[in-house]
């Protein structure tokens, strides 16, 4: 309706940008709304992963995994891939969906002081997605580390009792 009228494509874009940053636009007339929200559910964005590819991914590490999630710790993701990185970091809390907590993830983090300081002031719990291989030596970052490349789960040596496996792991 917004061409219609307006004969441009400049009216439609206004129309976009109005959705993409309000949320909604109206139509010329102002008798009909456009909401964002009645047609999208910003959860699924994080559902695009499914949970079965990382436990594919890391086998019985996986079970690492679950764990930092579930006793809300430190996790750091790292992998060359930007985009693998993100698809894992999303999916990461989907071990435990019920919370549907997404704002601990920190998708891409530089290993700058900024980016640093604003993760270390995000609170106990995050998950954090590296490029930077330096993170490794950084275990007052993480408790546990996710090495993609490399496929293997690693928690640092402060956090060894929170990770330690009993009988019932081992069965």
């Amino acid at each position: 309706s917004q061409y219609a009228v307006a004969g441009s494509g400049t009216a439609v874009l206004t129309a976009y940008m109005a959705s993409a940053m309000e949320g909604e636009c109206s139509s010329p007339a102002g008798d009909d709304t456009f909401a964002v929200d009645s047609y999208a559910d910003p959860r699924k964005v994080y559902l695009k992963t499914p949970l079965k590819s990382v436990i594919r991914k890391f086998g019985v590490e996986s079970i690492l995994i679950y764990i930092a999630v579930l006793l809300k710790k430190r996790v750091a993701v790292l992998c060359s891939d930007v985009s693998e990185l993100q698809n894992l970091v999303r999916t990461i809390p989907q071990f435990i969906y019920k919370r549907q907590d997404w704002s601990i993830i920190h998708p891409n983090v530089d290993n700058d002081n900024a980016e640093i300081a604003d993760l270390v002031t995000a609170g106990s719990s995050y998950i954090a997605g590296f490029t930077d291989p330096s993170i490794t030596i950084r275990e007052d970052l993480y408790d546990l580390l996710v090495d993609v490349n490399g496929g293997s789960v690693s928690f640092a040596s402060h956090a060894t009792d929170a990770f330690a496996m009993g009988k019932v792991h081992k069965e």
